[in-house]
This record gives structure tokens, C-alpha cells and sequence, in this order.
């Protein structure tokens, strides 16, 4: 990357570079955290295989991807947001930067407690407001993708 120009191709569509391709990361209840949704893959490589990509181009598996997504939700108050993974991941909530992960990297862990950035975030509660993610695998040894929080409301997703 070398300047916001080319990480602005991460998540548009540029012919011959980035491409757009629908993936659905569907979070589950946990087992074990009441009140916490969850996805965990520490073998996250959703175009592996899908003929739309630029293929594998000679690894065992297709890295170099970006994924974005961006859903609404309810603010009741208390929520939560972690992610663990490897390598860039920014999230937004309301537009403010809440995580920032970016880098190669092993993974890591960030979270956000929601309640205390209301004033930062300027998110009251029982008002509805946007989480956008940024995520990006650059690294050609391992793809790690996993998501806790107690984000539930049946909001929109893209």
C-alpha cells in the first residue's frame, strides 16, 4: 500500500485488481457466553475454490482478500464488540473508529465496550446506528477471523 489512493482499491471494485464477491459471515449463539454472539475460523479463506476471485495464484489457499461489511443495529446499552484475527481489521461505530488493528501481523485482539465511548462515539441509547468493518489478509501463512459480541439486533447487513 502506498497511499490512500491504493487502499481505497481494497474495498471498490477496479478491474484487474479487486472485485466484489458476496460472502456471508453468519455469527451464531454461544455455547458457552450468554448473551454473546459468535464466528470463529482460524482457517478463514471464503474464496478458496470460487471461480469470481483471482484464484490462489500458486498457494495452497487464496490469500490476499479484503472484506467490508457494515450492518445497523439497536443501542440498548451494555454492548460489545471483540475481534481476534491477523492481519488488518478496523471497525467504525457511528463512524468513529473503535478498533484498529491494522498491520501484518500474528493475530491479536481488539474490543470495544460500547458504553464507554457513548460521548466519542456520540451514541445514545435506544437510538440505531451503524457498525462498519474493514477487514484485510495480506500475509501468506494463516487467515484468522473471529467475532464476539452481543451486537444483536436483526439489523440490515451488506
Amino acid at each position: 500500500m502506498t497511499g490512500p489512493e491504493t487502499f481505497a482499491q481494497w474495498y471498490h471494485d477496479v478491474p484487474g485488481v479487486n472485485v466484489t464477491i458476496p460472502y456471508d459471515v453468519q455469527l451464531q449463539p454461544s455455547t458457552d457466553k450468554p448473551g454473546f454472539f459468535v464466528y470463529n475460523s482460524t482457517d478463514f479463506f471464503p474464496l478458496d475454490g470460487d471461480p469470481r476471485g483471482f484464484g490462489n495464484e500458486g498457494f495452497t489457499d487464496d490469500f490476499d482478500f479484503t472484506l467490508a461489511t457494515k450492518f445497523t443495529f439497536h443501542y440498548l446499552g451494555g454492548e460489545v464488540f471483540r475481534f481476534t484475527g491477523d492481519d488488518d481489521l478496523w471497525v467504525f461505530v457511528n463512524r468513529h473508529l473503535a478498533i484498529d488493528l491494522g498491520g501484518v501481523h500474528q493475530s491479536k485482539t481488539g474490543e470495544v465496550y460500547l458504553d464507554e465511548h457513548r460521548g466519542e462515539f456520540e451514541i445514545i441509547p435506544g437510538n440505531t446506528y451503524q457498525l462498519h468493518l474493514f477487514f484485510a489478509e495480506r500475509h501468506i501463512i494463516n487467515s484468522d477471523f473471529s467475532v464476539e459480541t452481543t451486537i444483536a439486533d436483526p439489523g440490515t447487513c451488506e
